[in-house]
């Protein structure tokens, strides 16, 4: 369980990184960045507690974007960078 929490950190953080990369490029029309599509990743969680294992078992892209379009306002007492 302590290697997949790991993983999904690293996952998370890799992800982070690669939005801190698109922010930076924020003069982009978000068109030109992003496709008009959704990819949905199908995974299996595995093993035992000493071993476990995730693995991808498929990816499907879908047409349309199911995410939103626009940044939500953050709160403010959580950030002071809206």
């Amino acid at each position: 369980m302590l290697r997949i929490l790991k993983l999904l950190r690293l996952t998370a953080a890799v992800t982070m990184t690669a939005a801190a990369a698109v922010v930076s490029q924020a003069a982009e029309p978000f068109d030109s960045v992003f496709a008009d599509s959704t990819i949905r990743i199908d995974y299996v969680l595995a093993g035992t507690t000493r071993a476990p294992s995730a693995a991808v078992r498929r990816t499907v892209a879908t047409d349309g974007w199911a995410g939103r379009r626009w940044a939500t306002p953050c709160p403010a007492p959580l950030s002071t960078r809206c």
